[in-house]
């Protein structure tokens, strides 16, 4: 797995992200409450990941359009203590979450390939089984890890080999999330799943486990999203633990608008001080309706990093991303 997640990002989504884009909208997506969150990047939420565009909080993730699982008032409606409330942490019980996520290279072309090294597109879909539990398949970076990085190459690679795209396609992922917490200003899910991280020969899998979760105040929002990859196939070859871990911050800026901040650290285990990444992006939400939002972020996907001892890594711009994701919940 090491091999293949960082030979891409070399060589070559808004736990949790920017939750909140449906908060307090408007009185009529109060009490009735199906907006509600439907309102983020989601996470796992989110670009998604994983999550929902809302709770889970992040990106996008997977999950659903603004928060898994709640809603934009529910009987308190639309007044001033509605901000102060976390997105829930999954989707609402029948609910379905897609995202599509188009991942777009920039990075410099001594480092990256150049702009378009690689491109692609990569869906997300999510179902709330119960009002706790939801479940569903990942294929986007920002879905797998939690970062809003579009480097990577992960769903469908369009632009080549030559372009950063070894494979059309050589990734999928099951998970599963169950919300832990669900307390006014604090949401948090746990969970995870198996994820293909390779299809083409050598096939490698790996277990993903972790948590999501997001703490509000006001129109601030703060969301954090660590998880870890254990390989479970083709140990010799790299696929071993690499632990990911995003934290982002995000403010509401109007009831349609969330723009945040995100950074974090991830790496192999094995050798982690050699080959980390810190990465580093800023983003967007924005409800368009309470069921289509659309959230894009630029990434700065290696601002520094380890490097091995007597060599050279990318510069801290040379490796540059965008993320754009169209987000339905149904």
């Amino acid at each position: 797995m090491v091999h293949r997640m960082i030979r891409i990002g070399m060589t070559a989504l808004l736990t949790t992200a920017l939750a909140g884009t449906a908060v307090a909208q408007d009185e009529e997506f109060g009490a009735e409450g199906e907006v509600g969150a439907e309102g983020e990047f989601g996470a796992e939420g989110e670009m998604g990941a994983e999550g929902e565009m809302g709770a889970e909080g992040d990106m996008g993730a997977e999950g659903d359009m603004g928060a898994e699982g709640g809603d934009m008032g529910a009987d308190a409606g639309m007044d001033a203590s509605v901000e102060a409330s976390a997105p829930s942490a999954t989707l609402p019980a029948g609910k379905i979450a897609i995202f599509a996520s188009l991942q777009l290279g920039l990075s410099s072309e001594d480092v990256g390939g150049g702009v378009g090294s690689p491109i692609a597109i990569a869906p997300d879909v999510w179902y709330g089984v119960n009002d706790k539990l939801q479940v569903g398949a990942v294929t986007s970076w920002y879905g797998m890890t939690g970062f809003w990085s579009g480097t990577f190459g992960t769903g469908l690679c369009v632009s080549g080999e030559e372009n950063g795209c070894p494979n059309v396609f050589d990734n999928l992922g099951a998970e599963a999330h169950y919300s832990v917490v669900a307390d006014g200003a604090f949401s948090m899910s746990a969970g995870g799943g198996l994820h293909a991280v390779q299809f083409s020969d050598p096939f490698q899998l790996a277990l993903k486990a972790g948590v999501r979760g997001m703490y509000r105040t006001g129109k601030i929002g703060i969301g954090f999203a660590p998880n870890l990859f254990v390989g479970l196939t083709e140990r010799d070859l790299g696929n071993k633990e690499i632990l990911f871990v995003p934290v982002d911050v995000n403010f509401q800026a109007t009831p349609e608008l969330t723009v945040g901040l995100q950074s974090g650290i991830w790496g192999p285990l094995d050798g982690f001080g050699d080959a980390y990444f810190v990465p580093v992006a800023i983003g967007a939400a924005y409800m368009i309706n309470p069921q289509m939002s659309i959230l894009g972020a630029f990434a700065f996907d290696r601002l520094t990093g380890g490097t091995p001892e007597g060599a050279d890594g990318p510069g801290a711009a040379d490796l540059r991303s965008l993320n754009i994701t169209f987000a339905y919940m149904m």
